[in-house]
């Protein structure tokens, strides 16, 4: 064999060799595993099916309400109007216990706008009417009782003139509503409403407050 073809020979061992080489090393890419990442791996933790408890603790933990979310207006002797349906008996002695005669008519009177002032958001106007007639029997047993001098307001108690007065021109407003809302006019049903409502504080902070 000349000396080229030695050369030659020698050339393609050495480059088989590198190759060879190059097949068994391991690229920058991909170091070798640790030790402490492969324990990492086989400790990694397990998914807990606990959403139910999670929720179960919020509810506990939940603030509680403090009573219902209804409004109550007590009167003043600590009555709740909302629950105040008590029919109009025919004398004051027959009265609910703790309550005179303008409370009674005053508390039905309450519910009863309450719900006039629903009709009126509702645009229900027809039910108005029967709502005012409600507290009909509690009205005819205030006037017969201020009558017969039976009944003296907390404030100026002396001017019971005055205070029937401003009684009749009060109910008087009522038969407006009842006109307005029988009109079907629900603005003018609104006007009049305001107007009883301001009737109420007119007399309260007269004979009342």
């Amino acid at each position: 064999m000349n000396a080229m073809n030695r050369t030659l020979l020698i050339l393609l061992v050495m480059a088989l060799g590198a190759l060879s080489a190059c097949d068994n090393a391991k690229t920058p890419g991909d170091p070798a595993p640790s030790a402490a990442s492969a324990e990492a791996d086989n400790q990694a933790p397990e998914k807990h099916d606990d959403d139910d408890d999670d929720h179960d603790h919020d509810d506990e933990h939940a603030e509680k309400p403090k009573g219902d979310h209804h409004s109550h207006v007590e009167g003043e002797h600590g009555h709740d109007h909302d629950n105040y349906a008590v029919k109009t008996p025919e004398s004051i002695e027959d009265l609910p216990e703790g309550i005179n005669v303008v409370e009674h008519e005053m508390l039905l009177l309450n519910n009863a706008m309450i719900g006039v002032f629903s009709l009126i958001i509702a645009n229900q106007l027809e039910n108005i009417p029967a709502t005012i007639y409600s507290v009909h029997d509690a009205r005819d047993l205030t006037e017969r009782t201020l009558a017969a001098g039976k009944y003296k307001t907390p404030k100026n108690s002396d001017d019971l003139d005055g205070f029937m007065k401003l009684d009749e021109a009060f109910h008087a407003d009522l038969v407006e509503l009842v006109n307005a809302a029988k009109k079907d006019d629900l603005k003018l049903t609104t006007e009049k409403y305001a107007d009883v409502i301001q009737g109420c504080t007119d007399c309260h902070t007269q004979y009342r407050y």
